[in-house]
């Protein structure tokens, strides 16, 4: 998704489902008004509660489905309204209505995007089922455009909440993209296919698009689109869209729809790899998704699972971060983040209950969580926990999609030369009806290594017996998801006899120097390597995990510290092709914390002001301030790169309430911001 921010803004259903909504603008001079969510104690208090205190709000609106509305009142009258709610008898619970953001990335160059249904294992589901039109799954989003990759026929009638009485169609072009990625047509040369191409979309628009790029909305109409596409029929609800604030309607909405049968899935959101909870996808019994690219590497800037705390485990599966779809203007473009991967998710919940149509909710979300692959991240050091990746075949053949054919053997790469000490890459290749699980090398009666085949790393490693002249027997086995296998047996020549040449491998430069101050990604190299023996392979190791491994000069890997801080230990190990092995060590600083900055002069907060302001501020950092900024209303206004630090803004051509940070940039690119403040223009 795009935008960096999603508010909901609430509108009407109809009679039985929304309440009318009769709004008051608010002077250009006040604080912005506020949006209350307010519980009742059944159903049929709504009516009397808005009846009661409507003369007192600017809107009012019963919530689709719940024991809630929602009403909207001037800032100055919030605390004496919320007194008076919580006196009434009918009202059981008030809080403020939290906003939404739709969980997109910008736009990126990820190479990996084509591959991305591959790693989930799509075609190999779609060899069993492309999907039903008899399974709905709800878009609940900015609203639908028929489009030439998902036409209206496969478009259900739904439901606009953002504009009463108009068809939810898409002004925003975000919900466009998650219906394509969930359902759009295969196999007619167009964009690229629905992970679900067989099965109907319920649009339900609760965004709207803003003049800033992005879409708006608040949880009340959030949680109203998940009650309403829960009680027409939808048997998967995709929300790709959160909020930090556990909203209590969220959570009822979420309830209603598993009381009623339905799945919620929904995005984890991505704030820079944090961990925080987003809503509803960290809801029970809702679905959260992170994002991931192939190779099982967390996607830029996807939330994650906080760091050895299972405890406090949250996010439940990754999803592909780039899918392709069509937008309402009829071109095609990729959607990138969690909002691809809730999609992604949810057109794979869509092929289950298309394979098995008594299947519950419950038992869907199981196995999605129990058949997703966890990815091999050996030795790669990141700030938190990765969740499994989809693996949409494994799920269909869990809920009991047959395969009763063995797999066939390809190719292997066992045989190619003679096996010294090291051994060498085996790169298996097999073909079956519906789909390859994984892969095992069995040598001496064990298994040395596996692989899954939907892995973007396939490779496996057969190192042979010391000492050892001669035929070697070894068995490489291909297995599907029902568990066929089959085998076969390579005689592969080995020559592990006693090397004359004892030592490892040299090298004249290493790099970066030592004490180099780095930033979360870095790039290690070392050269001039020389061995009598020849070298074989160079594995980098960073603060005792494994970096990874290149096996031709110059040998050069990239590091990846995430937002860790203080010295990062490298070492280089240089393997020779009798075995021999030397180590070539370097410390490095990792510095991911942003500047100290603090106002140092400047009107205070709730301060009147006039004309130029000047504000004054102190920054420092161990790797250098590269900029300071003053941000207006989320605007750069003034920057200064030398200290002492002085910005100045021009009141006048702001608007009357100006909410106030610093930003503080170090060379390195690590930022950090002041607390705001507020000014008011007199």
């Amino acid at each position: 998704m795009r935008g960096p921010s999603v508010r909901i803004v609430a509108a009407c259903l109809s009679s039985l489902l929304l309440a009318g909504l009769v709004a008051t603008p608010a002077r250009a001079d006040e604080a912005p008004p506020v949006i209350l969510d307010i519980g009742v104690r059944q159903i049929s208090d709504r009516t009397d509660v808005v009846a009661r205190f409507a003369a007192r709000t600017l809107s009012r609106r019963v919530v689709v489905g719940l024991n809630a509305v929602t009403m909207t009142v001037a800032a100055a009258d919030r605390d004496s309204f919320v007194a008076d709610l919580l006196a009434d008898p009918a009202v059981t619970w008030v809080e403020e209505d939290a906003p939404v953001h739709a969980d997109a990335a910008g736009p990126v160059n990820d190479p990996f995007y084509s591959q991305s249904l591959d790693a989930a294992a799509v075609p190999e589901a779609w060899t069993w089922t492309t999907g039903s039109a008899d399974v709905t799954v709800a878009v609940v989003d900015s609203g639908v455009t028929a489009n030439r990759d998902l036409p209206a026929a496969r478009i259900l009638p739904g439901l606009n909440l953002v504009e009463s009485g108009r068809e939810p169609v898409d002004d925003d072009g975000h919900g466009s993209l998650v219906a394509g990625v969930i359902a759009a047509t295969a196999n007619n040369g167009v964009s690229a296919a629905g992970v679900c191409p067989q099965c109907r979309i319920l649009p339900v628009r609760v965004l709207k698009h803003d003049a800033d790029g992005g879409a708006s909305g608040t949880s009340a109409l959030a949680a109203s689109g998940i009650t309403y596409a829960a009680a027409n029929g939808a048997r998967v609800i995709n929300t790709s869209f959160s909020t930090t604030t556990d909203s209590r309607l969220l959570r009822e909405a979420v309830q209603y729809a598993a009381d009623h049968g339905a799945l919620v899935i929904g995005s984890a959101g991505q704030d820079d790899y944090r961990s925080d909870r987003h809503y509803p996808a960290a809801t029970e019994p809702a679905l959260a998704v992170a994002a991931a690219l192939p190779n099982g590497l967390p996607a830029a800037g996807t939330n994650m699972n906080p760091l050895n705390s299972p405890a406090d485990r949250w996010i439940d599966v990754e999803g592909p971060a780039s899918l392709w779809a069509v937008a309402p203007s009829g071109t095609g473009g990729p959607l990138v983040g969690t909002s691809a991967s809730a999609a992604a998710v949810s057109g794979a919940a869509a092929l289950a209950f298309s394979l098995k149509p008594t299947a519950s909710a419950d038992e869907v979300r199981s196995a999605i969580v129990k058949t997703a692959g966890d990815p091999d991240l050996t030795g790669i050091g990141l700030v938190g926990e990765i969740s499994p990746y989809l693996d949409v075949a494994g799920l269909l053949h869990s809920l009991g999609a047959p395969d009763t054919e063995a797999p066939r053997i390809t190719s292997s790469t066992i045989t190619l030369g003679v096996l010294g000490a090291t051994g060498t890459t085996v790169l298996p290749q097999a073909v079956d009806d519906h789909g390859v699980y994984g892969f095992e090398l069995v040598a001496d009666g064990k298994v040395v290594d596996s692989t899954r085949d939907a892995s973007w790393d396939r490779r496996m490693k057969l190192v042979p017996p010391a000492h050892y002249r001669g035929d070697w027997p070894v068995t490489l086995r291909a297995i599907d998801y029902a568990g066929n296998v089959t085998e076969k047996t390579y005689a592969v020549q080995v020559d592990t006899g006693a090397p004359l040449d004892v030592d490892g491998p040299v090298a004249t430069e290493l790099r970066p120097a030592a004490n180099t101050r780095i930033r979360d990604t870095f790039t290690s190299t070392i050269s001039g390597v020389t061995d009598p023996s020849g070298v074989a392979s160079a594995e980098l190791w960073s603060n005792g995990k494994l970096v990874g491994r290149d096996i031709s000069a110059p040998y050069s890997l990239v590091v990846r510290t995430g937002s860790s801080n203080g010295a990062v230990t490298v070492i280089w190990r240089l393997t020779d092709q009798l075995g021999n092995s030397r180590d070539y060590s370097r410390t490095v600083i990792a510095d991911s914390g942003g500047p100290a900055v603090s106002i140092t002069k400047a009107p205070g907060n709730k301060a009147k002001v006039k004309g130029t302001v000047k504000v004054y501020v102190k920054a420092s950092d161990p790797s250098g301030i590269a900029r300071v900024q003053l941000l207006v209303n989320g605007k750069v206004v003034a920057t200064d790169y030398r200290s002492a630090y002085q910005l100045s803004v021009n009141t006048a051509k702001q608007k009357k309430t100006m909410k106030i940070q610093i930003r503080a940039y170090d060379r390195l690119g690590n930022l950090r911001y002041t607390s705001a403040r507020t000014w008011y223009r007199k």
